[in-house]
């Protein structure tokens, strides 16, 4: 694909920053063009999207075409606009760890990440206010090996930070203080950080597995960023308010109106993946969200003066437009239409695997290049080397066991073909929706214990039958 001229006039298109641009692509063919951008580009790439199934299921099969960069999904809260209701703890999780990875582009001082990401997010998450991006870095702070401050004053640094003080740290948005230890978990790191102390100085550093409490590395520093998308100030305290306060604050707590477009570096590019889709839904957001205010102010959920929590479609539009973007589906244009109208959908085999090896076949005699992306692979490869002797091949063909919705018909500039083929064109199955992501949830190894009492009989495995006294 990066080879071919169509490809190379569109990249050459959005450097010089010709806009807009329409691609015309088959939907199966968005996630590769995609991932060469993000590559040939060397920037954060955004793909915005409507709905959230579509979103969640673009972000499952980006990582067969990015396996080695950063892949973020910045997902959509649960409630709705207006609808008083806790967000999930993954959603948090995932939407804080995108701005963590984006706003390294924007840190005074700072080195900008090694690899460009891909980010897949739905219009409602887009539309949905959150932390500003200068209220994020100022709250974000980095402690180092030798750095002295006491762990009582980092205690309530983190609390205001939206830390939740626990026993023991086994989730992200959490931190405990044991003596002189103390463990965080920040969103955006793998695994929690254990900090140390020598009286009132930072000793050690180092990241550990909450699994087994065993360490996984030592580290010279770590950067404390915000665990929710707010900063409480005393606007409600102030208001008289006793109430919980969460993410229904965030556009209390910060009036002016931010999104993660406001994190995405100036040179990013913004993919749409269907723009007149994507209104479509934007219209239909809005609408629902006047409702929910109506109603919300009606049943003094909220005062009728209570700022807007999302930024409009048409906020949204213009943002996009001052900036590098590009749409893929709609009809291409003239003069930069002509990598679209190089894909075509694949032949449909509808399990009838003779005919499906007679294409193959043909594809091999007429010098195309073919790769089979299938949950069969061991299957398909043991019927295709039966055929293979008699095939008179000047072509390639090759397997790969992995999972994607559709494939497509690439036109070569060399007047040959390349055929993408799924199991969807030659079992006509449909890819599998993507499952709600599992998460490992770990406990405190301590729970193992928490049903003996003491004075209850143990056998201990080094030092055999005992009684438990705490």
């Amino acid at each position: 694909l990066r080879r071919q001229a169509a490809y190379q006039q569109c990249l050459d298109a959005v450097k010089v920053g010709k806009q807009p641009v329409s691609l015309g692509l088959l939907r199966s063919a968005r996630l590769p063009v995609l991932a060469a951008l993000c590559l040939d580009l060397n920037v954060p790439v955004l793909l915005l999207t409507d709905r959230a199934d579509r979103a969640s299921l673009l972000y499952d099969e980006l990582r067969f075409w990015l396996p080695e960069l950063p892949k973020l999904y910045f997902p959509e809260p649960t409630p709705m606009f207006y609808e008083k209701a806790a967000w999930g703890s993954l959603t948090r999780r995932d939407r804080l760890q995108t701005m963590a990875t984006l706003v390294n582009y924007f840190k005074p001082g700072s080195q900008k990440p090694d690899k460009p990401c891909a980010v897949i997010s739905p219009l409602r998450a887009v539309m949905t206010r959150t932390l500003p991006r200068r209220d994020y870095i100022i709250a974000s702070k980095v402690l180092k090996v030798g750095s002295r401050v006491t762990p009582e004053a980092l205690q309530r640094e983190w609390i205001r930070l939206g830390y939740e003080s626990t026993e023991v740290v086994v989730d992200h948005g959490q931190f405990s203080k044991r003596g002189g230890i103390m463990d965080i978990w920040t969103p955006a790191e793998l695994f929690p950080a254990r900090l140390e102390f020598f009286g009132d100085e930072i000793d050690t550093l180092r990241y550990f597995d909450p699994a087994t409490q065993r360490t996984v590395s030592n580290i010279e520093q770590v950067q404390i960023s915000p665990a929710r998308e707010y900063i409480p100030n005393a606007i409600l305290e102030s208001s008289g308010a006793e109430e919980a306060v969460d993410e229904f604050h965030i556009p209390v707590f910060h009036p002016h109106p931010s999104t993660i477009l406001d994190y995405m570096h100036p040179d990013s590019l913004i993919l749409i993946d269907s723009l007149s889709n994507i209104q479509s839904f934007g219209e239909e957001i809005e609408e629902q969200a006047l409702k929910n205010r109506a109603e919300a102010t009606r049943e003094g959920i909220i005062p009728a003066d209570f700022p807007v929590p999302y930024v409009s479609w048409s906020e949204i539009i213009e943002m996009i437009s001052n900036r590098r973007w590009m749409e893929l589906f709609r009809p291409y244009s003239e003069d930069l239409g002509t990598l679209g109208a190089k894909f075509s959908p694949g032949m449909r085999f509808a399990g009838q695997i003779k005919n499906f090896m007679s294409h193959l076949k043909k594809c091999c005699r007429d010098g195309d290049e073919t790769v089979i992306i299938t949950r069969q692979l061991s299957r398909l490869k043991e019927i295709w080397e039966e055929q293979e002797e008699d095939c008179g091949s000047s072509g390639s063909l090759s397997f790969v066991e992995s999972t994607l919705g559709e494939g497509w018909d690439l036109e070569l500039d060399s007047g040959k073909t390349l055929h993408c083929i799924t199991d969807g064109e030659i079992f006509g199955w449909e890819r599998p929706q993507p499952r709600a992501r599992i998460t490992t949830r770990y406990t405190s190894p301590e729970s193992d214990f928490a049903d003996l009492k003491v004075g209850d009989w143990v056998v201990h495995v080094d030092y055999g039958i005992g009684r438990f006294a705490g």
